[in-house]
């Protein structure tokens, strides 16, 4: 037994189709473009180190990583001693913490590590002043903190109010490094669907059901049906 197929063609719906195929190839071509250049040509900071001529920067022999870790942990520590009640000692390794913090992101951002008070004080004017973080009011909070081991005048909740100030900067620090060095490794096709997707709402032809009328006849080979 055989029968004979025949598909009915609308001239319009192929002329939608071939529109809707060329929609799906821009938008695509679109987003990768644009998801290549925000996630694989990142922006990379390429402002000289500003305090290069001080004597009391020397190049670093150690990673941001090690700074920034090394930060987190005196951190932590902080609060365990405060939590003990050793005011003092709490707020000294909240001190420590944002030395290491600050050095993280100037090892980051140019390789050199700072060895004295007045440096970093430096250190924190430049960033605010380049607009690449604003640690100044956290920054000073820190300082009291080292004050204060030294010549005792703060009370429990005020050297508590200054370590929360500390882990403040570190996460500004930390957000601030990442944002300016990550290499991203892993490819981006992952955002891309979305991205096609929310491109193609506006692309997309419509098609009305009462234009679609019969006008063009392919017939298909005969086929023998078992």
């Amino acid at each position: 037994m055989t029968k004979k197929y025949v598909i009915m063609i609308n001239e319009v719906f192929v002329q939608t189709l071939a529109k809707f195929l060329t929609n799906i190839r821009q938008a695509f071509t679109l987003a990768t473009t644009s998801v290549l250049l925000s996630r694989i040509v990142r922006p990379r900071l390429t402002i000289p180190f500003p305090l290069a001529h001080r004597s009391d920067v020397v190049k670093a022999t150690k990673s941001w990583e090690f700074y920034l870790s090394r930060a987190k942990a005196r951190l932590t520590k902080a609060y365990l001693l405060l939590n003990e009640g050793k005011e003092d000692e709490a707020g000294e390794e909240a001190w420590r913490a944002t030395v290491d913090a600050l050095n993280a992101i100037s090892v980051a951002l140019w390789n050199h590590e700072i060895r004295s008070h007045n440096g970093l004080s430096k250190l924190v004017e430049e960033l605010y002043r380049l607009k690449i973080v604003d640690v100044t009011v956290e920054y000073g909070n820190a300082t009291t903190l080292h004050k204060n081991f030294y010549h005792i005048h703060l009370g429990p909740q005020v050297v508590k109010a200054c370590i929360n100030k500390v882990k403040e900067l570190i996460d500004k620090i930390e957000y601030t490094i990442i944002s300016l060095t990550e290499d991203i490794k892993a490819p981006p096709w992952s955002t891309i669907p979305h991205n096609v997707s929310h491109a193609l709402s506006n692309l997309l032809p419509k098609i009305e059901p009462k234009s679609i009328t019969p006008r063009i006849r392919i017939p298909i080979p005969q086929l023998k049906l078992e």
